[in-house]
């Protein structure tokens, strides 16, 4: 008997525990020249498990989206192949997500909640730009860090930042150009993820109608 009450306090421990631990995403994407590299790294349980996922090239044709990629999970077995996502699957998925965000009510206040929980850690994003006249790439320059200011600044608004982000562009006056380095690294808390998973399934709505949803006394 005492050593059931010692065992089943351990698992509340460890499940108390593992409510409050934190989830760190890394991502990375890379173009230089015409090559492109994204990078996706998930740690929990201080990289007990993880997952990574690197996509080594990209290339759109008539049929769709080529993608080469390998991925490695925690038991550090690598998987290499080349996917292709045709265009009837992108159609397919476009119409799943519409069809969620039709059948959860108010998804956006829930999405919004959960945001704000995340803490970004770290946001740098460098960009090399030039055309070849120094002229246009003056003016592509001062545009470039308009749209990159004003996409980091909306975008941002939605996170809680542990320190600001650092953005660069980089002039190249004699020489075409066109590359950029982004790394991001994100942080929730695994309490949050569930809560907000909870908030979803509680405001899912199979029929589509807001009607009977909007009465309930579990409103988030």
């Amino acid at each position: 008997m005492i050593w059931g009450i010692i065992i089943g306090t351990l698992i509340l421990f460890l499940l108390l525990l593992l409510f409050f631990t934190s989830v760190r995403i890394r991502i990375v994407y890379r173009r230089k020249g015409e090559e492109d590299g994204f990078f996706l790294q998930v740690r929990w349980l201080w990289g007990l498990v993880r997952y990574r996922w690197v996509a080594e090239g990209f290339a759109l044709t008539g049929q769709g989206l080529k993608v080469k990629e390998k991925k490695e999970g925690t038991t550090g077995t690598d998987k290499k192949k080349r996917t292709r996502i045709g265009l009837a699957a992108m159609k397919k998925a476009k119409e799943k997500v519409q069809d969620f965000r039709e059948n959860v009510v108010n998804l956006y206040g829930v999405m919004r909640y959960f945001l704000s929980k995340v803490v970004c850690e770290k946001l740098v994003w460098i960009s090399d730009l030039g055309t070849g006249d120094a002229a246009e790439t003056g003016i592509i320059t001062g545009l470039a860090w308009g749209i990159k200011a004003n996409l980091v600044g909306v975008v941002g608004s939605y996170f809680q930042w542990r320190r600001p982000p650092q953005l660069d562009i980089r002039p190249y006056f004699i020489e075409a150009r066109l590359e950029t380095d982004l790394e991001c690294i994100f942080r929730f808390k695994v309490r949050h993820a569930i809560l907000a998973v909870m908030r979803l399934l509680l405001r899912m709505n199979n029929k589509g109608g807001e009607g009977k949803w909007q009465n309930t006394l579990f409103k988030a």
